[in-house]
C-alpha cells in the first residue's frame, strides 16, 4: 500500500468498517498498520473549515470546493494542522491564485 496517511484517508471515507476489518484479517502487517491508524485515528481529523467558509472566503461554489476540502483534510493529517488558522494559511499558499481572485 503506497498511498499516504491522508491519500489512504480520502479513498476509505466510503468503504464501511466491516470491509476494512475483513481486509485488516487477511492482510500483511503493513497494510494491517494502516487500516489500524485510520480506524483509530486518520477518520476522525476533519478539517474545521467547511464549503461554508470557503463561501464567505469570498470563493465561488463548484467543483474545485471538493479539491480544496479534500487537499486541506490529507494536509491535516499528513502536515499535522491544528486549527483553522492554519488551515487557512495552508489554503492562502496551496491556493494563491482563489484568494488573489477574492480581492479584485
Amino acid at each position: 500500500m503506497n498511498l499516504s496517511p491522508g491519500e489512504l484517508t480520502v479513498k476509505l471515507k466510503d468503504v464501511p468498517v466491516e470491509y476494512l476489518l475483513y481486509i485488516f484479517s487477511v492482510s500483511e502487517d503493513d497494510v494491517r498498520r494502516k487500516i489500524s491508524e485510520y480506524l483509530r485515528r486518520w477518520r476522525y481529523q476533519r478539517p474545521e473549515i467547511t464549503g461554508k467558509d470557503l463561501i464567505e472566503l469570498g470563493l465561488k461554489p463548484g467543483p474545485v470546493f471538493g479539491e480544496i476540502l479534500r487537499s486541506l483534510q490529507i494536509a491535516k493529517i499528513e502536515k499535522g494542522l491544528k486549527n483553522r488558522d492554519e488551515e487557512l494559511h495552508f489554503l492562502r499558499e496551496k491556493y494563491p491564485e482563489l484568494f488573489a481572485r477574492k480581492k479584485n
